[in-house]
């Protein structure tokens, strides 16, 4: 119900899209925003909701104003089927300045904003990825929406020496290596023993 990642793509079939985080980042999904990491943890990229559809350049002057956020220029441009605005601003924290790029996308089921975050310095190393994420936004597919089936939780049993990771890949476990180990109380960098059994999470073979 709140979507699901494979591989860095986000597929959310209650909402029908899909939008595409770099592989390597490490990612996470709530009821309020998804979010992705860069492995450096110098970029940060969260994608949310943002009320009703509306003109997007007008989500952003009135989140700009509340959030007291300075914008320093902004482009109309369509994303997918839908019109968007992206915009480069600065904000301040008790860090110190950070960039922001962000872009709203006036999508039928709402406002969407998405909001990646790094430091002034780095900005330009990053910019090409984050115009890549907020451009991977699209309409999912009827066959992506039907794959996408809920998980159900599963014990499966070891065989001496796999990693969490040969043992995830081996078992069809849609946790990766740190929610594996987080469930069953144990190390990432475990060895199993033969035998041991240990919970996963498998796709349902039926919808609810």
């Amino acid at each position: 119900e709140e979507g699901v990642f494979r591989n860095g793509l986000f597929l959310h079939p209650g909402l029908g899209f899909a939008i595409a985080f770099p592989s390597n980042w490490q990612t996470q999904n709530t009821r309020r925003a998804v979010g992705a990491a860069s492995p450096q943890r110098d970029a940060v990229i969260v994608f949310e909701g943002q009320g009703p559809t509306e003109n997007p350049q007008t989500a952003a002057k009135r989140w700009a104003q509340a959030n007291r956020v300075q914008i320093d220029r902004g482009t109309s441009m369509r994303i997918g089927e839908w019109p968007a605005y992206r915009a480069l601003a600065r904000a301040q924290t008790q860090q110190g300045s950070i960039a922001l790029d962000v872009t709203w996308i006036a999508h039928p089921k709402g406002t969407y904003r998405l909001t990646a975050m790094t430091s002034p310095a780095a900005y330009r190393n990053w910019a090409p990825t984050f115009e890549r994420v907020a451009g991977s936004f699209r309409a999912l597919s009827a066959d992506e929406k039907a794959s996408v089936k809920p998980l159900r939780l599963a014990v499966a049993a070891a065989r001496a020496g796999e990693t969490l990771a040969d043992f995830g890949s081996r078992t069809g476990n849609r946790w990766n290596v740190r929610e594996t180990a987080v469930a069953n109380g144990i190390a990432e960098d475990a060895r199993l023993q033969s035998g041991q059994l240990l919970k996963i999470a498998r796709e349902s073979s039926r919808q609810r």
